[in-house]
């Protein structure tokens, strides 16, 4: 045998192992494949979706929640009898095939199961956690239920006892009071009618409506401390001191004092005003401006 015959020979051979190689690199990669696709098929099946159907068609959901139900219900029933179905005759055709070395044949198999059990198990851990929270919003919106009407009354116990402090406002927050006591009415109703995802979306709406007011009843109950105490007290000093100077002969030329007191006193009306529709910010903004020229008038006497 020639050297060059031995080196085609060996080079034969080398080809052979790499070619070997490379397909057992191949088996091996895909047999992985394979074994994601099933992992993600046991989960999906470990989910148990048909017994959370089971157990929402007993709490007989309606309105929103039983919208929810079918719609999520009709997203499995096609996972279940279609799509879990053909992916799993695709990995089993890709793993025969993948034993009996025919790769090609596998590969697309296994690519064609991937596209398929990607976007299903979303869809599934999607539809578990929907069917999870219309299991739960029952016991969740009874536990949000106590706990804001418990807030609600003992608010409403104290802006009763101390309504003088909110002056003009009081007809608005005692408005704001009565709706929520509407909406806590309705979503009782709602959850007894078995419609917990529209009883959720009412508590929510309580619950902000509640923080707002929390935040805005020191404000409303500060601005009408100043508007019929502090800038009160105030004016009634200054118009009595000046008085008092003009008696002694004491005269102010630049200034029109009294006329002054008596254009802050509309300005506080004003600011009554934004104090009855409970708008603390202007309400704050406008007590600030009277505030200073309160002081202003104090500097001028001072002189």
């Amino acid at each position: 045998m020639s050297s060059i015959q031995t080196i085609i020979i060996i080079a034969v051979v080398i080809l052979i192992i790499v070619v070997i190689a490379l397909m057992l690199l191949v088996n091996r990669r895909q047999l992985r494949a394979i074994e994601v696709i099933d992992a993600a098929v046991n989960e999906i099946e470990k989910m148990h979706l048909e017994e959370d159907i089971t157990r929402l068609d007993k709490m007989d959901l309606a309105g929103e929640s039983l919208t929810t139900l079918n719609t999520w219900r009709k997203s499995y029933t096609e996972t279940s009898t279609k799509k879990l179905p053909r992916v799993q005759k695709l990995v089993d055709e890709a793993a025969q095939e993948n034993t009996t070395y025919k790769l090609f044949k596998a590969r697309k198999n296994i690519k064609e199961a991937q596209e398929i059990i990607k976007p299903t198990l979303e869809d599934a851990r999607n539809t578990k956690a929907v069917f999870t929270e219309l299991l739960e919003s029952n016991k969740e919106n009874q536990m949000q239920y106590d706990a804001l009407i418990k807030v609600y009354r003992e608010l409403r116990k104290s802006v009763l006892a101390g309504s003088f402090e909110y002056g003009a406002a009081i007809d608005q927050i005692e408005d704001q009071l009565a709706s929520m006591e509407s909406d806590f009415e309705e979503a009782k109703n709602l959850s007894s009618q078995g419609d917990h995802v529209e009883a959720k979306r009412v508590l929510s709406k309580i619950r902000m409506a509640l923080g707002a007011l929390q935040k805005r009843l020191p404000k409303i109950k500060e601005g009408n401390h100043q508007l019929e105490v502090v800038f009160q007290d105030q004016l009634r000093e200054l118009s009595d001191a000046y008085k008092k100077m003009v008696s002694e002969k004491y005269y102010i030329t630049d200034i029109d004092v009294l006329k002054r007191i008596k254009d802050i006193h509309g300005e506080i009306d004003d600011a009554r005003k934004l104090l009855a529709e409970t708008k603390v910010d202007e309400l704050a903004k406008e007590n600030k401006k009277i505030f200073g020229e309160i002081d202003e008038l104090y500097t001028a006497l001072a002189k």
